[in-house]
């Protein structure tokens, strides 16, 4: 009987074993968990991004989008991504610990605790903070760079109406917040202020060179 099924930690060697034979026999329900994944992290990525510019992003975007954001954002995308890798070796120092040093079970306390904080749920309850918390600290550090200029500088004109209260089918200069499949989000660093352009709308629209080297989802 393991460790696991008395309600101690489970050994790192056994939940890889576990995991690699899950993979080899469900290829297409990893490829779904894997697109599913992709999706939830430019999800978030993009709504607490949009969300400090007032920017319900939801309306504007479709599935696929989430997905390329989590693709133009590699940092966030990895650095979430690693808190996996970061579980497993947790696993693997948890047992190791806990068969090496005796005086390691006192750290958790009572046994149920310690079984409770190494259960799979909670496992994922500690994914889904950290994940939260990594973007929203990311979003945050883009946010400052977007408010500061150091953000591609576009020039644009559409094929009718205003930007600001000026004739927009004459070029004018802004900053490109980001896009979706569908709409551009222009952001006037004067003005603070951010103004949704359906692509359709757009006669030109030429990118310039960034100030600094920030990105947006």
């Amino acid at each position: 009987m393991t460790e696991s099924e008395t309600g101690g930690p489970e050994d790192g060697s056994s939940a890889t074993r576990r995991l690699y034979a899950f993979v080899r026999e469900h290829p297409g329900l990893v490829l779904s968990g894997g697109y599913l994944s992709a999706t939830a992290i430019g999800m978030l990525s993009s709504v607490t991004y949009y969300g400090r510019f007032g920017v319900n992003i939801f309306h504007y975007a479709q599935l696929s989008d989430f997905i390329v954001a989590a693709v133009r954002n590699p940092l966030a995308t990895a650095a979430i991504v690693a808190a996996i890798p970061a579980v497993w070796l947790i696993m693997v120092s948890d047992a190791w610990l806990d068969r090496r040093f005796g005086w390691y079970k006192w750290v958790y306390g009572p046994r149920w605790l310690r079984a409770a904080s190494r259960s799979r749920p909670a496992w994922v309850l500690y994914f889904v903070v950290y994940a939260w918390a990594f973007t929203v600290l990311h979003s945050g550090w883009i946010e400052s760079r977007v408010r500061a200029g150091m953000v591609p500088r576009i020039q644009v004109e559409l094929q009718a109406g205003t930007y600001l209260g000026r004739d927009a089918t004459q070029p004018f200069e802004t900053a490109l917040l980001g896009t979706t499949s569908t709409h551009a989000f222009l952001f006037d660093q004067a003005f603070g202020a951010v103004t949704v352009v359906p692509f359709e709308n757009v006669a030109r629209f030429t990118t310039r060179a960034p100030r600094g080297d920030g990105r947006a989802p």
